[in-house]
């Protein structure tokens, strides 16, 4: 299964709302970084297969996401429907919405990210593959990268995609889904503004520690690990949050 499917395919049968859960599914996605601005969508028959919709379900999410710009679409044979993040929300905007929250709203949404991410790395521990721990390693490696880099941008694809394949490894599409979707909301705010190079090998040498706890097959390790590192993440999006009100 590629990694679009993994982490967008919907649990359940076909049902009226199957097109916009496809739009959020999509969003989602490019608000994390899973796809990127010019990525190229499969064909509609084949992308549909994967997201586990009618190609009727997927035509009408994406006729959505034309409007909003989300994509864009040529016809012919070299044509097909590509991903248009050239109106990405700017560092600003995401810091106006940071603002904007109340600290008990982000608490609320940390100690939900906290209990999904906790139940798929206990369950990964379980129930991963090798095929899974090379690819978690090589997202913890991409991440690593990053920090030496210093893109921001490749921080928040590789940390998104870190966590969205705890689910994966869980053998969960339930998880997944919902991973995806909290770092959908959690990971642009999170990945909103720079911070010290410090403090992103203290996520570096987090998501290692939990990596290791699922390969040595440790559950009840790996889940106090994710949500301890979840909760002190939690913390720090709501310091900034009020740092953001006091220099109002």
């Amino acid at each position: 299964m590629s990694d679009l499917s993994a982490f967008l395919r919907l649990p359940g049968s076909e049902t009226a709302a199957r097109a916009e859960l496809v739009v959020q599914q999509l969003e989602t996605a490019v608000s994390i970084g899973l796809l990127v601005h010019g990525q190229r969508l499969p064909p509609e028959g084949e992308l549909a297969s994967q997201l586990g919709v009618s190609t009727g379900s997927l035509r009408q999410a994406l006729t959505i996401l034309r409007q909003r710009g989300v994509i864009r679409t040529r016809a012919g044979r070299n044509g097909g429907s590509v991903i248009d993040s050239s109106a990405a929300v700017s560092a600003e905007s995401l810091a106006d919405q940071l603002r904007a929250r109340t600290a008990e709203d982000l608490r609320d949404l940390g100690d939900q990210c906290a209990a999904v991410l906790g139940a798929a790395a206990r369950l990964a521990a379980v129930r991963a593959c090798q095929q899974d721990l090379d690819e978690l390693r090589s997202h913890a490696a991409r991440f690593r990268t990053a920090v030496v880099t210093n893109d921001l941008g490749a921080c928040r694809r590789s940390y998104s995609r870190f966590r969205i394949h705890l689910g994966v490894a869980a053998r969960s599409p339930r998880l997944t889904v919902q991973l995806a979707q909290l770092q959908g909301e959690f990971a642009p705010l999170r990945w909103s503004a720079a911070e010290t190079v410090t403090a992103r090998k203290r996520v570096d040498e987090r998501q290692v520690a939990i990596l290791d706890a699922v390969e040595a097959k440790d559950g009840a390790g790996a889940q106090a690990l994710v949500v301890a590192h979840q909760e002190e993440e939690t913390q720090g999006l709501i310091d900034r949050h009020l740092l953001l009100l006091a220099t109002e």
